[in-house]
């Protein structure tokens, strides 16, 4: 499978001014780190960054740049624009843990699987040494899970479903306005630890109109990402590298 990525490279660490992109980890920055992984995936063919801030400078394996509109829904479509195979990888640029086997594993489960989009869904019993991260854990089918920051996806979903995009993204901090958009029920029994993968993948396939697809990996490489100054100096650690 060739598939053609779009790297997400905005946002701050929380609580800082300092911008994502421009964080180092060793000689490279955060999204040079992914893109090299990126780089070195033979299922990849184009990388585009998009949400960018003022003053990046791309990397020569980058094909096209795109700057931070200040809508994070928008720039995804207009790096998407420039996609030119039917489906696209979307990768945040702030998992420097990324490497080229992770990338070509979820793609090859992908394709062992008939959807529109593919979400990640990684187990708490594989985050091994990186358990010690905070992350957010939600219980499907009785077993505690942790999403990936990587997404397979026809590109024309994403173009077709930019109000319902922005709706989640800003409703994702509100349980009550996103209880409205998803349904209460499933909120309920997501809350009482009763929700199921399939019942998230019946009701995401309703309201985006594409069969949507939860894939079970056991990289915690995936759903590793730098949020926060401890999480950054995590990374520094496991790396062995310090700013």
């Amino acid at each position: 499978m060739k598939v053609d990525a779009v790297v997400l490279a905005g946002g701050k660490l929380k609580n800082t001014d300092k911008t994502k992109a421009s964080i180092m980890i060793g000689d490279k920055t955060m999204p040079d780190i992914v893109i090299d992984a990126l780089d070195k995936s033979p299922d990849i063919s184009k990388i585009i960054v998009t949400s960018v801030p003022r003053g990046y400078k791309a990397v020569s394996a980058v094909s096209d740049v795109i700057g931070d509109t200040g809508d994070l829904v928008e720039n995804i479509a207009q790096a998407i624009y420039k996609v030119e195979t039917r489906q696209v990888l979307i990768v945040s640029s702030d998992i420097p843990l990324l490497a080229s086997a992770h990338v070509s594993e979820f793609l090859d489960l992908c394709s062992k699987v008939k959807a529109d989009l593919y979400y990640p869904l990684i187990p708490k019993s594989a985050m091994g040494r990186l358990g010690s991260m905070k992350r957010t854990y939600f219980k499907l089918d009785r077993t505690d899970f942790t999403g990936g920051n990587i997404m397979l996806l026809k590109k024309q979903l994403w173009l077709d479903n930019l109000d319902n995009a922005r709706k989640i993204y800003t409703y994702r901090k509100s349980p009550l306005k996103l209880a409205r958009l998803i349904g209460p029920f499933l909120l309920l029994k997501l809350g009482l630890g009763r929700l199921s993968v399939s019942e998230v993948e019946r009701k995401s396939t309703r309201l985006l109109d594409g069969l949507v697809k939860g894939i079970i990996i056991r990289y915690p490489e995936i759903g590793s990402d730098v949020d926060k100054e401890e999480d950054l100096q995590f990374m520094q650690r496991t790396l062995g590298t310090h700013k």
